[in-house]
């Protein structure tokens, strides 16, 4: 799994960092290898805003938050995220489940005559 972290406008404290790789490590176990993160945060005025990426074979996962503080809309973002990822692998089992198409057999009539 790779993380990177953009700062814009900001530098980024460590311990916003360590809080990110823990609950993007909790992600890993609905997703499936290679994964790529790519954290952004940025200072807005009095607005801090995280936007999270998450690269996966079966897509990529989006969120973005805006709250007074990174670390909370980091655990906004990163909440969707966990949504989105069990949401995805969800599908992705029941697709697996699903019984295999069969045709039903065509139930016709000749042409220009009746059934009788």
């Amino acid at each position: 799994m790779n993380i990177e972290f953009v700062g814009r406008h900001l530098v980024l404290d460590p311990r916003l960092r360590e809080a990110a790789e823990e609950k993007i490590e909790k992600l890993s176990k609905f997703l499936g290898e290679p994964v790529d993160v790519h954290v952004t945060l940025e200072n807005e005025k009095h607005r801090q805003i995280v936007e999270v990426r998450v690269k996966q074979r079966g897509g990529e996962l989006m969120a973005r938050e805006v709250a007074p503080e990174h670390l909370e809309a980091l655990n906004l973002a990163l909440d969707k995220v966990d949504g989105q990822a069990r949401r995805a692998r969800a599908r992705q089992v029941d697709r697996r489940r699903r019984p295999a198409r069969t045709t039903a057999p065509l139930l016709t009539t000749p042409r220009g005559g009746s059934d009788l």
